[in-house]
């Protein structure tokens, strides 16, 4: 399935296995892979690590015009166009990288129940300037329900999402980036295989020239006792609110600064409330 071999391929490029990614590129469906945001992503990624920025600015390009809400790609294409000198184009990126990203923590922040009204309409905004009008009528319309907004205009709302819908006339996603893949050149992937294996080989020496016997182990020890560090984490959750918030399912975060200046690290963690629920 496409959506294996994409997790596959994200997870070999995270983890810096070349030889492993040569192998899954030389044998990924490219022709049912080549429609989907990620795949071009994940190439992006490898390109860009490559430090090959022509190929890895096409790639994420192609990525951004699938998707044009897909802020990991908008990202690392704002950072390839600032090395490759490509200022102007990378300070357009990164501005819209920004919004982009609002946007999917507006979406995640309204998952979770915390729908303030103009972040479900700087949501439904960014649908509309991408041609994804459907979901952005959809989401005007729930933000009128959430908010006790008119009811005609709901009404109206919902009668143009399903009209729209129906004739299946949906405009065609605009990827907002002043250029285009068209004008840019597409990688050699045959190139790309190549690479990878040669870097793969190279990085199973030692910096001597000889083959690296060494294996390095990790080895956690639990010293939190011992070190007086006694903390139980409050997500802050509340019996009457409605969902949950995104800080209460990824934790409220935590720091290590020598605060005192002897020489030892002091930790510093956050709470996300007061008491857990009763």
């Amino acid at each position: 399935p496409t959506a294996v071999q994409l997790g596959l391929g994200e997870a070999i490029i995270e983890q810096e296995l070349y030889a492993e990614f040569a192998t899954w590129l030389a044998n990924a469906p490219r022709a049912d892979l080549e429609f989907l945001p990620a795949y071009w992503r994940i190439l992006g990624s490898w390109f860009q690590h490559s430090k090959d920025y022509a190929e890895a600015i096409y790639c994420y390009t192609k990525s951004v015009e699938l998707d044009p809400l897909d802020y990991l790609a908008i990202g690392p294409l704002a950072q390839c166009l600032t090395v490759a000198g490509q200022t102007e184009n990378g300070i357009v990126a990164e501005s819209l990288f920004a919004r982009m990203q609002l946007a999917n923590r507006n979406i995640n922040y309204s998952r979770d129940g915390f729908r303030r009204p103009e972040w479900m309409l700087q949501v439904a905004d960014s649908l509309r300037d991408v041609g994804r009008d459907v979901e952005a009528l959809a989401w005007r319309e729930v933000c009128e329900k959430d908010n006790d907004g008119d009811a005609s205009q709901v009404a109206k709302l919902r009668s143009q999402r399903l009209e729209l819908a129906a004739r299946a006339s949906q405009t065609a996603l605009r990827s907002t980036l002043p250029w285009s893949s068209r004008d840019l050149k597409p990688p050699d992937i045959a190139e790309a295989i190549a690479k990878a294996k040669a870097l793969s080989d190279g990085d199973k020496f030692a910096g001597n020239g000889k083959r690296s016997q060494v294996q390095a182990t990790l080895r956690w020890e639990d010293v939190a006792e011992a070190m007086h560090a006694r903390f139980q984490y409050q997500n802050g959750d509340d019996a009457k609110a409605f969902g949950m918030q995104t800080y209460q399912s990824n934790g409220a975060g935590a720091g290590a600064i020598d605060f005192d200046r002897d020489g030892w690290p002091d930790l510093f963690v956050l709470q996300g409330g007061g008491h857990p629920r009763r």
